[in-house]
């Protein structure tokens, strides 16, 4: 089995998630945030994300713990706006379409590959080979 991480390695999405969690807390009344501060949140998953960049937003304070349902109302919003602006300007890194080409070569039925994905460090789900292609990879 091959497992690729998506986000940051595959491809730069870190401007369509800056400009979600910026839209995110717009609608919440919330100051916006510079990109590169949303950026550095990157990487411990999606609600770690919007807890950090809310707790900076409205505090001062990346680190604020957030009382569970008020962090789930952000999360959920941020989630249904990141997932209508997912590929604004999400693009493939500098020689992934080539690499993936030539993954190609191996038969995945062959050795019993199944294209994976994770989403907020859940569990490994099977995606469709149609969406994988979707990037014309």
């Amino acid at each position: 089995m091959i497992i690729f991480d998506l986000d940051g390695t595959l491809v730069n999405s870190f401007s369509d998630i800056a400009a979600s969690v910026n839209e995110t807390l717009d609608y919440f009344g919330c100051p916006l945030l510079e990109e590169k501060v949303v950026v550095q949140y990157i990487g411990d998953g999606v609600k770690m994300l919007i807890a950090r960049s809310f707790g900076r937003s409205i505090f001062n304070n990346p680190d604020y713990e957030w009382p569970e349902e008020e962090l789930n109302k952000y999360y959920k919003k941020y989630l249904e706006i990141y997932s209508q602006n997912l590929l604004n300007t999400t693009d493939l890194y500098p020689g992934v379409r080539e690499t993936l080409g030539e993954l190609r070569i191996y038969k995945k039925e062959k050795f019993g590959v199944k294209y994976a994905y994770t989403v907020d460090g859940e569990s490994i789900g099977e995606i469709e080979n149609e969406t994988f292609n979707a990037s014309g990879a």
